[in-house]
């Protein structure tokens, strides 16, 4: 019991003489400054210590300098993947925005058609699909049926302030409707030049040229000149057409003048429509009394 007394007894003592000396210290640093016995001791310490400082520096400089440069490139990985996120969305909102301005402007020249032709009944919808086949090639449409769509509809395409012809529905369903385009062998459409008296002919694909038209049976002697608007020729004679008189369907670009034997010649016409990007279409319900 005496013996851990006298322990506690000596740390006070100690504990007392460091607090003295402390304030011992702080009494004379304060009084003499920096020229006084502790300022001497102070420079002396900082003189001893100098030389191990600057080698501490120069040990650990390499190692601060390592670890500063590590944590800033992974700073600059870590902005440049989130520059790549983000340049990623801004490409996937620009594509976005162009395919909805892109069904904007099909939807304002569908109704800006359909206002110019109001005398036509008609139902707006979308190409939904291609067909791969390019010896019957067709388009699948969003309607159908349930929409007022009836077999042999002509279908018409708006391009710029008015329209073109893109084909005839072939088959019909409730919801779609399957339509064979003007690049269809099969189709042959009754045309004429428009402005020309007697210019009459049938449109079929150009078997030279991939998505041309060719007009046959054009008689030699009346005069085609390239620029002239070829459009469909409407109900003429015996034979009803399933067209309109006055769609559009291209435009003149070669006129093949046969010998002055031939009763016919040949007119290379380029569709005003682009069967490579068909978007939204108008079809004409029409009377189905007349025939092909």
């Amino acid at each position: 019991m005496l013996l851990q007394k006298n322990r506690v007894i000596r740390r006070r003592a100690v504990v007392g003489l460091l607090v003295a000396a402390s304030l011992t210290l702080l009494t004379m640093s304060y009084r003499e400054g920096s020229t006084g016995v502790v300022g001497s001791v102070q420079d002396g310490v900082v003189e001893l210590t100098a030389p191990f400082a600057s080698v501490a520096h120069r040990v650990t400089s390499p190692f601060v300098d390592g670890w500063h440069w590590t944590t800033g490139l992974i700073h600059a990985r870590n902005q440049t993947a989130e520059l790549h996120r983000l340049q990623n969305r801004v490409g996937r909102d620009e594509s976005m925005i162009k395919e909805l301005t892109q069904e904007l402007r099909t939807a304002q020249q569908n109704a800006h058609w359909v206002q110019e032709n109001a005398h036509f009944k008609t139902v707006s919808g979308s190409v939904i699909a291609t067909s791969p086949d390019t010896d019957t090639p067709s388009v699948l449409l969003g309607i159908g049926g349930d929409d007022g769509v009836e077999l042999n509809d002509p279908v018409v395409a708006p391009v710029s302030d008015g329209g073109a012809l893109v084909g005839r529905v072939k088959a019909v369903t409730g919801s779609t409707a399957t339509v064979q385009v003007l690049l269809d062998p099969a189709i042959g459409v009754t045309a004429t030049v428009q402005g020309e008296q007697g210019a009459n002919g049938t449109i079929v694909p150009s078997t030279g040229t991939p998505g041309e038209l060719t007009m046959a049976e054009v008689p030699q002697s009346v005069l085609v000149k390239n620029g002239d608007t070829v459009v469909t020729s409407g109900y003429t004679g015996k034979l009803g057409s399933l067209y309109p008189d006055g769609i559009p369907i291209g435009r003149v670009t070669y006129v093949q003048n046969n010998d002055l034997g031939q009763q016919s010649k040949q007119i290379q016409v380029t569709p005003f429509v682009n069967f490579d990007n068909l978007g939204g279409v108008v079809v004409l319900e029409m009377s189905h009394g007349q025939g092909g």
